[in-house]
């Protein structure tokens, strides 16, 4: 769970945020147990270095922590807690995000502080992963990973995100995009700016859930549309704009019986089908509208 707290030090209430990230018992990073082990014996108030060793990556520096003790924090409950000192460089960020989940989602007792300004310069998988995991833990319906960059989407994560209805993928233009069959609750998905074409996105719409609504494709070069969108039924909104089309199947009023908004705006030039006039429930956004 991620919550804001008003504190700029752990002895003092102001109001400078924090983002608190609860521990967790399970894990799906194997974290170092003697690298755990050492955080817990650093009882201390003050600035301590520690290295990734068996964490994976030789060498690699963690940056510099501080470790607070539960007398320092007024209202939280016992254990130790962490702190990244934000304005020390990190050496590794990998090594950070290892360290980071495993200590997290492995070692009970601790909670992580991080104020905003070191939350900012998180590397953005690391802001994916505490997500999915705040996700997961929480129960949260909706998952927002958008422009993180990300490159996957393990199956074994997604199964575990079965519970969601809301999915924002938008802008991570390097992800290759996993089958989201087991995400049957799904009910909105948003594909913005990840450079999809015609060709992947026929195939891949073919595994959405026929649950969904809500459907965004704005920004990518589809210059036709895909007929497998004609599959989803329930669809009550459709984005598509600055796509590239030129028209749209004659059927698409016909097909979309639950539509409510079809957003082609930013296509110069599309031609729309005559049937949708006899579709006033659809609210069509185009730019030939005055």
């Amino acid at each position: 769970m991620i919550r804001h707290f008003g504190a700029e030090t752990f002895g003092q209430c102001t109001n400078y945020p924090f983002i608190d990230i609860y521990h967790h018992y399970n894990t799906c990073i194997n974290s170092d147990s003697r690298l755990l082990k050492a955080a817990s014996a650093a009882k201390i108030v003050g600035l301590s270095f520690i290295h990734a060793i068996g964490c994976g990556i030789k060498g690699c520096s963690l940056g510099v922590w501080s470790l607070f003790s539960q007398n320092r924090v007024a209202g939280y409950h016992s254990g130790y807690y962490l702190r990244y000192s934000a304005h020390l460089a990190l050496a590794t960020l990998q090594g950070i995000a290892l360290f980071f989940l495993g200590l997290v989602f492995a070692y009970p007792g601790f909670e992580i502080a991080v104020d905003r300004w070191a939350a900012g310069r998180m590397p953005q998988y690391q802001t994916a992963a505490l997500r999915m995991k705040a996700c997961y833990r929480n129960k949260e319906q909706n998952l927002d990973l958008a422009d993180l960059n990300i490159a996957e989407l393990p199956p074994k994560v997604l199964r575990k995100l079965s519970h969601i209805t809301s999915l924002n993928l938008s802008g991570n233009v390097r992800l290759e995009i996993p089958s989201l069959s087991p995400l049957r609750k799904l009910t909105a998905i948003h594909l913005s700016r990840m450079q999809l074409d015609y060709s992947f996105a026929s195939s891949y719409l073919r595994d959405l859930p026929s649950s969904l609504t809500i459907l965004s494709l704005d920004h990518n070069p589809l210059y036709e549309l895909p007929y497998a969108l004609l599959d989803l039924n329930n669809l009550r909104q459709l984005y598509l704009s600055d796509c590239q089309l030129k028209e749209l199947p004659w059927c698409v009023g016909e097909k979309f019986e639950n539509l409510r908004i079809l957003d082609v705006r930013e296509n110069p030039g599309i031609f729309l089908p005559r049937s949708l006039e006899y579709h006033p429930e659809i609210r069509v956004l185009s730019s030939l509208q005055k």
